[in-house]
C-alpha cells in the first residue's frame, strides 16, 4: 500500500542494541608512545613541563598474585645522580636538546606512583632509560624485586612498590630540560645528587634539605582583581596565574630555572644571571627530611 513501509525491506525505523564483548588476550599493558614523562609541582592548569620529576613506563614491572605487567613509576638516585646522561634521555625524548639531572624528592602534590627503574647506568646515548644497562648484580639488595615488588599494602602500583628497599622516594630523580636557544640562566651552584636525604645518611643536623627546586619567571598577578575583591581568590588561583606565566616559549632575560644546592640564596637578583628586582613570580620547592635523634634518658639520683 502506498505510504506504507515492509518491515522486511525498509527496517530503519527499529532500535536495535548491539553489545559487543572485546577480549584481550595477555597480561601485558599496552606500552605508551613515549615512555617517559616530567611531572611539575609548578604547572597548575597547564600541560607544559621541562622541570620536574622523570617518569618512566616500565613494560617489565613485576607483582606478586598478579598477571599484570608494565605500570609507570618514578626513579632512584642510585648511580641515576652521578652525571646528566639520564636526563639528557629523557629530555630528547620529549623533544629538547639536553637535559640536567637533580634530585626531586619525595612530594605530596603529584600523584603516588611505585619506584620502576634505578641500579642503572646510562651513558647518555641510549633509546630510553629502561634501555640503560643494569649495574653490578650484587648492588641490588633484593634481586627478585629489580623488576618490581609489591609493597606492604599488597597493591599493585602503589607508592609503597619499589625495586629495592633502599630505593626511597626522596631520592626520586627529577630533570630540567633546556633548549639550543634557551641555556640555564641560574648563577649559583646547582644541585644534582642528594644522597644524603637517606634516612640515616646525615643524622648530624634534625632536619636535611634536599635539592631547592627554583623556578622564577615574568609575572604579575593582580591582587585587587574581580575575584579577589569578591573574596575568591586562592592559592590555586595564583598557582594558575604563575603556570601561565611560566609556560612561555623563551625564558625572558634576567629569570632563570634551575636546582640549588642551598637556600642561602633565593632573591632572583643572586640566583638568576643579570637578574631582575620587579615583576617576578616565585615558585621555590624545599624538600626536607627530619632527623629527630631519641635522647638518651637521664640518669636516676638515688
Amino acid at each position: 500500500m502506498a505510504g506504507q513501509h515492509d518491515q522486511n525491506f525498509f527496517p530503519g525505523a527499529s532500535v536495535y542494541d548491539v553489545r559487543v564483548t572485546l577480549t584481550c588476550v595477555g597480561g601485558e599493558r599496552s606500552a605508551p608512545q613515549t615512555p617517559v614523562r616530567l611531572s611539575c609541582t609548578h604547572n597548575h592548569g597547564t600541560d607544559s613541563c621541562h622541570m620536574g620529576r622523570i617518569e618512566v613506563f616500565n613494560p617489565q614491572a613485576m607483582h606478586e598474585n598478579n598477571a599484570q605487567r608494565g605500570t609507570w613509576g618514578t626513579v632512584c638516585g642510585h648511580w641515576t645522580w652521578d652525571n646528566n646522561n639520564a636526563a639528557d634521555i629523557a629530555c630528547r625524548q620529549l623533544g629538547y636538546a639536553s637535559g640536567e639531572i637533580y634530585t626531586f624528592g619525595s612530594t605530596n602534590q603529584l600523584p603516588s606512583l611505585p619506584i620502576v627503574s634505578g641500579w642503572r647506568v646510562c651513558d647518555g646515548h641510549e633509546s630510553n632509560i629502561m634501555a640503560c644497562p643494569l649495574g653490578r648484580e650484587n648492588d641490588c639488595a633484593d634481586p627478585e624485586c629489580l623488576m618490581g615488588c609489591l609493597g606492604a599494602d599488597g597493591l599493585q602500583g602503589t607508592n609503597d612498590d619499589t625495586i629495592d628497599p633502599r630505593c626511597v622516594h626522596s631520592i626520586d630523580q627529577g630533570a630540567i630540560c633546556h633548549n639550543e636557544d634557551a641555556p640555564s640562566q641560574v648563577a649559583l651552584p646547582i644541585c644534582q645528587g642528594s644522597d644524603h636525604m637517606l634516612s640515616g645518611q646525615d643524622t648530624s643536623q634534625p632536619v636535611v634539605f634536599s635539592c631547592v627546586d627554583y623556578y622564577t619567571t615574568e609575572c604579575t598577578y593582580d591582587v585587587t582583581n574581580t575575584n579577589l575583591a569578591a573574596g575568591l581568590g586562592s592559592f590555586a588561583e595564583a598557582m594558575r596565574a604563575f603556570a601561565t606565566c611560566a609556560d612561555a616559549q623563551m625564558e625572558a632575560p634576567g629569570y632563570c630555572h634551575g636546582s640549588l644546592q642551598d637556600a642561602s640564596k633565593l632573591a632572583n637578583h643572586d640566583v638568576c644571571v643579570g637578574g631582575v628586582t620587579t615583576n617576578i613570580g616565585y615558585h621555590i620547592r624545599i624538600p626536607f627530611r627530619v632527623h629527630m635523634p631519641v635522647s638518651p634518658l637521664p640518669a636516676l639520683v638515688p
